[in-house]
C-alpha cells in the first residue's frame, strides 16, 4: 500500500469514528508530528512545551466528545496520535499495547 492509500485509509478509520472532526484530530497529529522533530533535532523551547500541550488537551476534548482516549507516541518516525475505545481492556498498564487507530499527520 503506498503512501496516498494509506492516507484514504486512515482518513475514513477516523471518518467513521469521528465524522467531521477527523480532519481536526489530523491537524493536531500534524502538529505534534512538527513538535516531536523539532524536539528530536534541537529542543523545544518553553513556548513550544506550552504549544504541546495545548494542543494535547484539545485532542483529548475532541476524542472525549466521541466517546475515545488518546495515547501518544512521541517518536517522530511514527505516527504521533492513537485514538482507542477507553472500555477495551489494556494489555499492559503503561499502555504500550492498546488496539485502536492511529491518526495520520499526512
Amino acid at each position: 500500500m503506498n503512501h496516498r492509500e494509506e492516507h484514504k485509509r486512515n482518513i475514513a478509520d477516523l471518518t467513521s469514528l469521528l465524522g467531521a472532526d477527523a480532519l481536526k484530530m489530523q491537524a493536531f497529529a500534524r502538529r505534534l508530528r512538527f513538535l516531536y522533530l523539532a524536539e528530536l533535532e534541537r529542543g523545544l523551547t518553553p513556548r513550544q512545551h506550552a504549544y504541546e500541550e495545548s494542543v494535547l488537551l484539545r485532542a483529548d476534548k475532541l476524542a472525549e466528545q466521541h466517546g475515545l482516549c488518546v495515547r501518544v507516541q512521541r517518536d517522530p518516525r511514527s505516527w504521533p496520535l492513537y485514538l482507542y475505545d477507553p472500555s477495551y481492556p489494556l494489555l499492559f498498564k503503561d499502555q504500550s499495547s492498546i488496539e485502536g487507530i492511529a491518526v495520520c499527520p499526512c
